[in-house]
């Protein structure tokens, strides 16, 4: 069985068709981190039946329109950051938002402004959305600046949507400002 199981596998490699990714009737995006399990059932004995199970995606992110940067802040050459937690409902939206850690009002604020705007593909396992609690962290910084950013910690059960397609304990929403007069 092994040895057909290589050959199936390498057959298909070869063969290079491709097929738009789907967890139930919901494509995947070609950013998304995907997961689960390949199970392979022998049909006869030339053709091997394969099954997904626990197919999990996500979150990935949509549409992140950045907040502003606070004008005196960046007068001032302000940095700030506020690290959000919400909850991704089945259209993507974000809700039972909560700001957390924010070092200024003012950075609070900006984000309120935009963050009804933001749109993700949320979890899902085997299709269903999961609802578990997801964290962005923003930092607003002048450009230029020696400043570092904050570490944020990335703990289990919270998840970190993926931004840019890195690593999600990594990503951050960074809000640059040209140093203002």
């Amino acid at each position: 069985l092994e040895a057909k199981l290589a050959g199936w596998v390498r057959a298909s490699l070869e063969s290079q068709v491709y097929v738009a990714a789907r967890i139930g009737d919901h494509a995947v995006a070609s950013s998304s981190f995907v997961t689960g399990t390949v199970v392979l059932e022998p049909v006869d004995d030339e053709n091997l039946k394969a099954t997904l199970q626990g197919l999990k995606l996500g979150p990935v992110s949509g549409t992140l329109e950045p907040p502003r940067y606070p004008v005196d802040m960046a007068r001032s050459g302000q940095e700030g950051s506020v690290l959000v937690l919400f909850r991704i409902d089945g259209d993507g939206r974000p809700r039972d938002i909560r700001y957390l850690d924010a070092s200024d009002a003012r950075v609070e604020a900006a984000l309120k402004q935009v963050i009804s705007k933001w749109r993700f593909e949320p979890e899902r396992v085997d299709g269903a959305v999961i609802d578990d609690p997801v964290a962005v962290p923003v930092w607003f910084h002048p450009m230029g600046s020696s400043s570092t950013m904050p570490k944020w910690a990335c703990p289990a059960p919270v998840r970190r949507p993926r931004l840019t397609g890195q690593d999600p304990c990594l990503d951050v929403i960074e809000v640059a400002a040209m140093p203002m007069r």
